[in-house]
């Protein structure tokens, strides 16, 4: 039993610095910048137009941001969220499937299925309908591709959040 779990740790501590190497720099980059909580609309739209070279997929919804209301934004955001946790999943099912191909077991007890996935990306579809092209082939997608969409949906998240700051900080000065 022990070198069942010892070869299933060495088999996701392989799997994961393979992962880890083959994602590219600048998006280990992107995720390495301090936050900064005082972007101006003009930085938030300097921002939105490298992402969207960055993750073509997210440039529909990148570039209404500026142009959200406070309840938009925050739907956003947590639609953001949502494709996160979406993409978690499937990354988790990919390095679940290279493992339990090696050991014939399943080393993951937190997952959830394509099928459900699948179900969940339908559901999502109609009810945000701007990440439909997004969500649509998280199925179909590869590990580096599924980290990418990650790494890009919190960037989103990023976005969004900074959006929101400055909205709430305009009706907080306009009420004074």
């Amino acid at each position: 039993m022990k070198n069942i779990s010892l070869a299933l740790t060495l088999g996701i501590l392989l799997i994961s610095s393979a992962v880890l190497v083959s994602i590219p720099k600048d998006i280990i980059a992107q995720q390495e910048e301090d936050v900064d909580y005082t972007m101006t609309k003009e930085e938030i739209q300097a921002k939105v137009t490298e992402f969207k070279t960055k993750h073509p997929k997210f440039a529909a919804i990148v570039e209404e941001i500026p142009n959200l209301d406070l309840k938009e934004t925050v739907k956003g955001y947590l639609a953001a969220g949502a494709v996160q946790k979406m993409l978690k999943y499937h990354a988790k099912n990919l390095v679940e499937e290279k493992v339990t191909n090696q050991t014939s077991s399943s080393p993951m007890a937190e997952t959830m299925t394509e099928e459900q996935i699948q179900a969940k990306v339908t559901d999502f579809n109609t009810k945000h309908p701007k990440f439909a092209t997004v969500v649509e082939g998280i199925s179909n997608l590869d590990l580096k591709e599924t980290v990418k969409g990650y790494f890009g949906a919190e960037v989103l998240q990023k976005l969004f959040k900074h959006h929101a700051k400055n909205l709430v900080e305009e009706q907080v000065a306009a009420t004074q």
